[in-house]
């Protein structure tokens, strides 16, 4: 489903686009040649509690090595955290619905956020997240009270909290149903009115 969802965001920005879809929770991995770009998306629970983490994480090294563009979504996000040797860790208070974030210094002058606002509102869905002990040479693009949203590990190499592709239809859809969104009202509260397509896509 969210799969899908960042396939159609991609192709909203450029219809040209051949995209394909590949489970890696079924231990279906691509092959990296014939691939020019990847994304891995988000996932039901959290990263290290997964089977097929190990092939993945393996997975995403060879793409770095390759020297292809990688974007990581939420749980995409962590596990490519890890490869980078970032700790994923529980929140206090989980992030559930629309948000507004704030872009750094960093991410002020990153292609990533060209043309956003500052502070921008964006869906979450998560109840962990990166963090990094010590000095790093990673840039962390945009953040909230509670967590990194946003980082730059390399050039072609990005991991991104936050769900760029829900739209205020499917977003409120999701939360109306969903257990885990114990106030709804709170969680829609900033719902934008229209999907505004990003160049993160």
């Amino acid at each position: 489903m969210e799969s899908e969802k960042i396939r159609d965001a991609f192709l909203l920005a450029d219809k040209t686009l051949k995209v394909s879809i590949v489970e890696a929770r079924k231990f279906e991995f691509p092959s990296i040649d014939e691939y020019d770009i990847f994304a891995i998306s988000g996932a039901d629970t959290s990263s290290e509690r997964h089977a097929y983490a190990r092939q993945l994480r393996e997975q995403i090294e060879q793409i770095i090595q390759a020297k292809k563009p990688l974007l990581g979504i939420c749980f995409g996000s962590q596990i490519v955290g890890e490869v980078f040797g970032a700790e994923v860790y529980k929140l206090e208070n989980a992030e559930i619905g629309w948000r507004q974030v704030e872009i750094t210094p960093s991410g002020k002058n990153d292609k990533l956020f060209f043309g956003l606002p500052n502070p921008f509102i964006v869906f979450q869905y998560h109840t962990k997240a990166v963090r990094f002990n010590g000095e790093t040479s990673y840039h962390v693009l945009a953040k909230t009270p509670d967590c990194i949203q946003a980082v730059r590990y390399n050039d072609i190499t990005y991991g991104v909290q936050f769900h760029a592709e829900e739209s205020p239809k499917s977003g409120t859809a999701y939360l109306e149903y969903d257990p885990h969104c114990t106030d709804f009202h709170e969680a829609v509260k900033l719902k934008p009115k229209e999907y505004v397509e990003w160049q993160i896509f």
